[in-house]
């Protein structure tokens, strides 16, 4: 989630004139694994396609250890001249299923610190996915105030982004007995020009899959004019008892 926002905003500062709508393919090569001192040294590489047109750009990057070249995150970033109006919401919610306590479920099931604790209610959990609220979260939190961090926003927003992949492993927990770990989003893609604010509705939904260590779901975050602000499609999680 965090790997998606920095290549986001990374490419989105190379290409000042075209706007960041979607990241595709997204895939964990091997996770950051940061020293005792918090401090790794990475480097970002992206590269246009040669086939851009008026209408799209597409920007291949990557997350990349400074001594081996060896990539730690990949994905390929979709720019257009403006972001898409926010569509309204398809999807119905869940129509039956077991209310989680969220306190519970940080508690007993997920590994997130503060800052990324940002569900607020899970309403409805079924074995067809998850209908949940949860909130924004804001780069002032995330940045203990440093430089211009209290004017910035997201573009996508990494705390957001983790909800659903969150969501994941409280469901196959409690129906698998194995936790979901996120190894690839398929495609995330922004709508609407304006800040999304909280509460947002979060609506997952379960892929059908033969592979029981495989989890691939959808999820849609909506606001509360019921405008489908973030698409995630085929998210993909890979489940251990261990």
């Amino acid at each position: 989630a965090a790997a998606a926002e920095w290549i986001a905003e990374f490419v989105q500062a190379a290409w000042p004139d075209w706007v960041v709508c979607e990241v595709r393919d997204l895939t964990v090569m091997r996770g950051l694994k940061f020293n005792a001192d918090g401090v790794l040294r990475v480097k970002f590489v992206a590269r246009a396609s040669s086939h851009a047109d008026a209408n799209s750009l597409q920007v291949s990057a990557e997350i990349v250890d400074v001594k081996t070249k060896l990539p730690y995150y990949k994905a390929s970033v979709i720019l257009r001249p403006e972001l898409e109006e926010a569509p309204d919401v398809q999807l119905e919610p869940l129509a039956a299923g077991m209310e989680i306590n969220v306190g519970q479920a940080y508690r007993d099931f997920l590994f997130h610190g503060p800052h990324f604790q940002l569900i607020d209610a899970i309403p409805t959990l079924h074995e067809e996915g998850i209908d949940a609220l949860i909130r924004p979260s804001r780069p002032a939190d995330w940045l203990n105030g440093r430089g211009k961090s209290a004017g910035m926003s997201w573009l996508f927003d990494p705390g957001v982004l983790d909800t659903p992949p969150q969501l994941a492993i409280v469901l196959s927990r409690i129906l698998r007995g194995s936790t979901a770990l996120p190894s690839r989003f398929g495609s995330v893609v922004r709508y609407g020009k304006g800040p999304i604010e909280g509460p947002l509705s979060l609506m997952m939904r379960l892929q059908p899959t033969d592979n029981d260590v495989l989890l691939h779901y959808d999820a849609i975050l909506v606001d509360q004019a019921g405008k489908m602000r973030i698409h995630m499609q085929d998210i993909e999680g890979v489940c251990t008892e261990a």
